[in-house]
């Protein structure tokens, strides 16, 4: 029986040291790849001459959507050089009347009539959109004073046909929020190396920044219908296609717009399927490989904890050095992130947050394979 157990022990181990090992190259190569993505800071004397169309869909955003069309209108850019989009996804709350209360010239509101969803009420959106820039939020976001300002800034300096902006989370007082917001800036960084080297492509529609003309180019949300979100990674990942080298992440903190964390442990778990499930249409795989890897990493960690019991120890020693290489270049690497977003409170969380984020990765590689149908505002997809 130990000769089984031997047999069992050293081959398990020593897969566990070769994947530990690739874990600290690819968390060392994503942080090289944000760390070679130039900041960008807003120029003080920039006047800029680009219009900027915003498109918000909202649907039963009652509570959120003042506050996130004001965020706008006070953002210091041209008022003759921005218009914004509501676009009303048939709320049965208040959103609408909400919008219209504010009775300002550069706010309109549109109600979809017959169609529905995230992509129908951006794509109509942009089709009144006189902008020759589309930028997108969501209903629940805050954006900075120099949001728009340092967008087009950048913009104008290098003529990208899409920006992916970054997006850090609002509040950070329990594990759950604290949990988002690091996994919050580590997709960011993690958007920002896949375009820095050209790899794969990344976004995030609470700030994603194109032409107008380049959504019509690539047939806007054409592809990938079948899935009802989706509306950034498909985007990105079809402008890149078309135009590799015109795609940027504004490494700036003038352009972090700032989002509200679930609040609930069911409404994190709707929110991440419906992340998983589009994950199968990905022209970019990319990504997928580094979400496998990842997967693979915490299996193997699992593996290692559940033989323990059995094993000869080997198994319960390579879970503790696979764990402490994980939280090791884990904290490193979201610490150094921490200090760019300007908020290192949730580090504090940071060991609860990477027990939560070993059953998250389970939670979504599960949902990524067998996902398909989940509520989300109140409206049953698949």
């Amino acid at each position: 029986m130990d000769h089984i157990f031997t047999l069992v022990d050293y081959p398990l181990f020593a897969f566990t040291v070769v994947i530990s090992i690739g874990y600290i190259i690819l968390i060392s190569k994503i942080m090289d790849g944000w760390d070679e993505t130039e900041e960008w800071i807003t120029p003080t004397e920039f006047i800029p001459s680009t219009k900027v169309s915003v498109i918000i869909a909202a649907r039963n955003e009652e509570d959120a959507i003042q506050q996130c069309v004001l965020s706008i209108l006070n953002c210091d850019y041209p008022p003759e050089l921005l218009e914004i989009f509501v676009i009303n996804d048939h709320s049965e709350d208040s959103t609408a009347e909400k919008v219209l209360a504010l009775n300002h010239s550069s706010v309109k509101l549109i109600n979809l009539n017959e169609s529905t969803g995230k992509k129908n009420a951006l794509a109509m959106g942009i089709e009144n959109a006189s902008g020759s820039v589309i930028a997108l939020t969501d209903a629940d976001c805050l954006v900075p004073t120099l949001w728009l300002k340092s967008i087009i800034s950048y913009y104008e300096t290098f003529e990208p046909k899409c920006i992916a902006g970054p997006i850090s989370y609002l509040h950070d007082k329990t594990l759950l929020q604290r949990f988002q917001y690091l996994d919050a800036i580590n997709n960011m960084c993690v958007t920002a190396n896949g375009i820095r080297r050209g790899t794969y492509h990344m976004a995030n529609g609470a700030n994603l920044i194109f032409q107008k003309s380049a959504f019509g180019e690539v047939g806007g949300y054409t592809t990938n219908t079948n899935y009802a979100s989706g509306d950034d990674m498909f985007l990105i990942q079809q402008i890149s296609k078309k135009y590799p080298s015109k795609v940027s992440f504004i490494k700036s903190k003038d352009a972090i717009v700032l989002t509200q964390p679930e609040t609930s442990l069911s409404e994190l778990k709707m929110q991440r399927t419906r992340w998983a499930t589009k994950s199968k249409g990905y022209q970019d795989k990319g990504i997928i490989k580094i979400q496998g890897f990842v997967f693979l990493f915490v299996i193997t960690l699992l593996i290692n904890l559940l033989y323990s019991p059995i094993g000869s120890g080997l198994s319960l020693f390579g879970f503790l050095f696979a764990l402490f290489i994980k939280w090791t270049i884990d904290y490193l690497y979201l610490s150094k992130l921490a200090q760019f977003f300007g908020h290192r409170k949730p580090l504090k969380s940071f060991f609860g947050a990477s027990i939560a984020f070993i059953f998250y990765i389970l939670f979504a590689g599960w949902k990524a394979m067998t996902g398909k149908s989940y509520t989300w505002k109140g409206r049953e997809t698949s």
